[in-house]
């Protein structure tokens, strides 16, 4: 079960309050329902505090996954896709996601999908355009 979403106060106050519960001689089982979080999560907390003392309840940042493009590779992207997709050897200039997934794999040798493009681009500021196809955001 992962964690709840929400700030990371809310977190921290809820693995306290778990661990205080705990305190009172309530079961993991009591203090799980209690929260509504699994009976694992009251036993991993309590030992940490155990192993670790109190400074470990404090939420610690997650970076999330890698990016696959560096910063320079995207930057470069952005260079392609404004030469437009002639140059690449299509029959129109305008960029559907397919296309765009094909020049990534192409020129830097790494697969999305194809679902995954549109958050990419609007990283990038560029947006999707009627009729299907995508362009920078200050663009009509």
């Amino acid at each position: 079960m992962p964690r709840p979403p929400g700030p990371t106060k809310g977190i921290e106050y809820r693995r306290r309050r778990g661990l205080a519960l705990l305190d009172t001689g309530l079961s993991m089982n009591e203090v799980g329902r209690m929260l509504g979080c699994a009976p694992s999560s009251v036993m991993r907390w309590s030992q940490a505090r155990n192993r670790y003392g109190e400074s470990w309840l404090a939420v610690r940042f997650s970076p999330g996954r890698p990016l696959r493009l560096k910063k320079g590779d995207r930057k470069r992207l952005l260079g392609l896709l404004r030469m437009g997709a002639l140059k690449y050897g299509h029959d129109t200039d305008s960029w559907s996601s397919s296309r765009i997934v094909d020049l990534i794999k192409r020129e830097f040798g790494v697969d999305y999908h194809r679902s995954y493009i549109t958050r990419l681009l609007l990283s990038l500021g560029w947006g999707f355009h009627p009729p299907n196809i995508w362009g920078p955001l200050d663009s009509p």
